[in-house]
């Protein structure tokens, strides 16, 4: 799994994360460094040079990938496509699944933040988390600690959305449209507060831009497009207990927004006029030019606000979601889904389907043999049977477990085809929770070490960070010695 970041001081890094089923049955997520994309050469060829070598070093061979996810930044992203198409070309029992299918509406996010208007609206909704979560405000004037007082009182009603441990995007924006006067008033009180940088930064960046018709528009547009795919997302995260339902619905959101693509303009039009006519938002005239710095990409024309808010705005973010969804859910991203879904022991193994899992077997020409093939059919007969038939393997959810459970009651060595086949699904990456630890802690380490003290002290300080409960478990004594023998080997050269 790879994820591009990028900064004024990280330039342009990929960090690599690995996921694999130890001898316990037990998955794991490791994050293995960071490779700093090429500076004279940002192909996807050079980038895949270098990831090639640096699991070289690592011992890791690259062509024995079976899946593989990318979460690429607006910087790198473009290199990430084109390195994700030269795997899948290479390898082709390689399989891309977005390592957030499981939050789609955090790809969603994401894939909008593509569009500046867009960018911008999330740019304050992480501001205004950061607000909430201060609960330390010191006013330069104290008169104004009762106003305060009052405006906290009155966003009391929406401020645990704010400050709930992971922020629910779709959940802030229906609190927003609802409590904007009070978001407001609390925000100018908030800009006379002595708040950390970090915090005032995205407020004031978007600080004038929510008094304007292009954040109502964002705001609502986000707001339907979100709400389509809310119940899709639920489901995914449950990962394989309601994955099969999640796949039937992919193809009535991708429709929901089509329909919101033709015929979805007028309605929302006037919700924001309303909305912007409530909270005393200029709306602009739809026929007059838009301004200068919006010219037609293309041709290098001026274009009215229509063409603008309709055609830049409304029908580029809706078109670019849709894509989204088509690349989530290909034909071969369906079945590899529902295939992890027929192996879920939940319920005394009720969603068992043998021709399924010999299925997604064959998506791995590499792992299995065609003998074995026929050879996976049988034992899956007699492993099912067994299956609910012992009590040892009752009450088990998910698979992860269920692979725990095999290792653990010896019966990897009686089912080793099924044994494989679980193992596959478990490092599909439906699920990265790695990948967003290691974007969060790397947000800390960024805070701490600047890149120009140089790629090999910045990795470092990443792995022993990030992987912390590996460096927890080394004494002092070991540690010592080791730098005892990096003094002796440095003064004998």
């Amino acid at each position: 799994m790879l994820d591009g970041w990028s900064g004024v001081t990280w330039h342009r890094h990929v960090s690599l994360v690995v996921r694999f089923v130890d001898k316990t049955g037990v998955v794991i997520e490791r994050f293995l460094g960071i490779i700093q994309v090429p500076e004279e050469d940002h192909t996807a060829s050079a980038l895949k040079r270098a990831i090639e070598e640096y699991l070289r070093v690592a011992g890791i061979q690259l062509e024995k990938q079976c899946c593989h996810s990318y979460n690429g930044s607006s910087v790198l992203c473009k290199t990430l496509s084109d390195l994700r198409e030269v795997f899948l070309e290479e390898n082709k029992s390689a399989y891309y699944i977005h390592c957030l299918s499981h939050q789609l509406q955090m790809t969603f996010v994401e894939v909008g933040k593509a569009n500046i208007d867009i960018c911008m609206l999330f740019i304050f909704l992480d501001g205004l988390r950061d607000l909430f979560k201060d609960t330390a405000i010191i006013l330069k004037d104290p008169l104004k600690e009762e106003e305060l007082a009052k405006v906290l009182k009155s966003a009391n009603a929406f401020s645990a959305v704010f400050t709930s441990e992971r922020l629910l995007y779709h959940d802030a924006i229906v609190s927003l449209i609802a409590g904007y006067s009070v978001v407001i008033d609390l925000l100018e009180l908030a800009f006379d507060c002595e708040f950390c940088r970090d915090h005032e930064l995205n407020l004031f960046k978007s600080s004038e831009w929510v008094y304007t018709f292009d954040f109502a528009l964002s705001l609502h547009l986000m707001r339907d497009i979100l709400s389509l795919t809310d119940e899709i997302s639920q489901l995914l995260e449950m990962r394989e207990n309601e994955m099969e339902k999640a796949v039937s619905l992919a193809g009535g959101v991708n429709q929901k927004l089509g329909d919101l693509r033709d015929h979805g303009w007028e309605v929302l039009y006037s919700e924001v006029s309303s909305f912007c006519e409530k909270n005393e938002i200029e709306v602009p005239d739809m026929a007059a030019m838009h301004p200068g710095r919006h010219r037609h990409r293309k041709r290098g024309r001026k274009i009215t606000n229509f063409q603008y808010y309709h055609d830049e705005v409304f029908l580029s973010v809706v078109e670019t979601q849709m894509k989204e969804i088509n690349k989530q859910f290909t034909e071969t991203n369906a079945s590899l889904i529902l295939c992890i879904a027929a192996m879920n022991p939940r319920n005394s193994f009720f969603s068992f389907n043998k021709e399924k899992m010999v299925c997604f077997a064959q998506f791995f020409p590499r792992e299995f043999l065609p003998e074995e093939i026929g050879m996976l059919d049988n034992e899956l007969e007699k492993y099912i049977t067994d299956m609910r038939s012992s009590p040892d393997f009752k009450d088990l959810d998910g698979i992860a477990k269920l692979a725990e459970k095999l290792v653990l009651m010896q019966r990897v060595e009686v089912y080793p085809l099924v044994y494989r086949v679980i193992k596959l699904a478990l490092i599909v990456p439906i699920a990265a929770p790695a990948i967003e630890r290691v974007v969060l802690l790397g947000k800390v380490v960024k805070k701490w070490v600047s890149a120009r003290l140089g790629n090999e002290w910045l990795n470092d300080c990443l792995v022993t960070y990030i992987e912390q409960d590996i460096f927890c478990d080394i004494g002092n004594e070991v540690i010592i010695k080791q730098f005892e023998s990096f003094k002796s080997s440095v003064e004998q050269n």
